[in-house]
């Protein structure tokens, strides 16, 4: 699905398809809303599997999923840029860099209530990838993730900023270091994220 205008995906399935970039939905400069839908088991043979979205909204309600896409080097299930995201399901992806969720050069972006969990990079952020983003992140839970570095987030950041607030970073694996959260660069603020230290 390619779609340069509005789009609402409701009680749909966008699944196993294979492109060179994006396999499953690729939107931009567009509102998206994904009702009762699921993009799932679609394969990005360069890079991003499930979906590419860039320059306005995307919501996920009732249910909907971005899961078991394959990105291969970039962005198993989600690729953004410019966007603000909430209450996606990001499940089982993989991907070199970025399996669940890749930002990278991705202006202002804003992330709330995103469940990203169980996706597997081979290379850094099983999760969440952040690189040269100015990332708000609200009341998500990265949740056993795995990744040789940045299990749950991986931020490289030069000359950007996040910030972290609320939610849950638990039980992400990282192989080499970082299980949680590899912080290489940029700035970086943590406000009452729970981390599973009790």
């Amino acid at each position: 699905v390619y779609s340069l205008a509005p789009l609402t995906l409701a009680s749909s399935e966008i699944t196993e398809n294979e492109a060179l970039y994006v396999g499953g939905v690729y939107g931009i400069s567009i509102d998206l809303v994904l009702d009762d839908s699921h993009i799932k088991s679609n394969l990005g043979t360069d890079s991003v599997g499930g979906l590419l979205h860039a320059y306005g909204s995307l919501t996920c309600q009732s249910g909907s999923s971005i899961q078991q896409n394959d990105g291969t080097n970039y962005g198993g299930g989600i690729w953004l840029t410019d966007s603000t995201v909430t209450g996606c399901l990001i499940e089982d992806n993989e991907a070199d860099e970025g399996a669940g969720v890749y930002l990278s050069f991705a202006g202002s972006t804003t992330l709330t209530s995103l469940i990203v969990r169980d996706n597997s990079a081979d290379s850094v952020g099983g999760g969440i990838y952040v690189d040269r983003t100015d990332l708000i992140m609200e009341r998500c839970t990265v949740e056993g993730n795995s990744a040789p570095y940045g299990a749950g987030l991986y931020i490289s950041n030069e000359d950007s900023n996040a910030l972290l607030m609320g939610g849950e970073i638990l039980s992400n694996d990282a192989r080499g270091s970082g299980g949680g959260i590899y912080y290489e660069s940029g700035e970086l603020e943590v406000l009452s994220v729970d981390f599973g230290l009790d």
